[in-house]
């Protein structure tokens, strides 16, 4: 695991600063304009496509959250700051593995159901079955967020992000599988969702 103090060898202040200032700006516009989307798309109703997108703006709130932790670092030289704190840490690590995964879903999500409406327009989702799969493919990542606990392994701070030393170690062919698993089961879940009869 590489030390923290090795980010000093590559350290460029004002590239640093600039990456700050993009985090920033994307902490600061994603997160109030994502919310006020939440906000719209919760008042047209209940219906599948407005569920859908609750669903796409709320990951993008915690997404646009998690850019203050990194963008603080950014303008410290990379030092934790707030990931110093073991929980913070934790709490990060845990939320972008999950974010990160199931915006794959959603968008799988949102692209076969507009694909539906184009060529059956007379076809109606079922809202139940939409938020029923959308939730039980977040509670699958939360599991696997889980894992690292369940081998005694906490996420540790890596210049500029938490990542569990359990997920630091993997080759490379291991996260190219996790990544593909991720993808493929998004689709498969969407297309059982949005096709199935029954």
């Amino acid at each position: 695991m590489p030390n923290v103090n090795e980010a000093e060898d590559w350290y460029i202040p004002w590239l640093e600063r600039t990456y700050g200032t993009i985090l920033l700006c994307c902490f600061v516009c994603g997160t109030i304009g994502n919310t006020l989307s939440l906000l719209y798309f919760t008042k047209r109703g209940r219906g599948s496509s407005n569920q859908i997108y609750r669903f796409v703006t709320s990951n993008d709130i915690v997404t646009s959250l998690l850019m203050l932790p990194m963008s603080i670092s950014y303008f410290s030289g990379r030092r934790p700051v707030l990931f110093s704190y073991s929980g913070v840490c934790d709490v990060w690590g845990v939320l972008w593995n999950i974010v990160s995964r199931y915006s794959i879903f959603l968008v799988a999500v949102l692209s076969i159901s507009r694909t539906i409406s184009l060529f059956l327009p007379f076809m109606k989702l079922r809202t139940g079955r939409v938020v029923g799969v959308m939730c039980a493919y977040l509670g699958l990542l939360m599991l696997q967020g889980m894992v690292p606990y369940w081998r005694a392994q906490r996420y540790i701070y890596y210049p500029n992000t938490c990542s569990a030393s359990v997920y630091s170690v993997s080759s490379f062919s291991s996260i190219v599988l996790d990544s593909l698993f991720s993808t493929l089961s998004s689709y498969w879940w969407s297309t059982w969702l949005l096709c199935s009869p029954y």
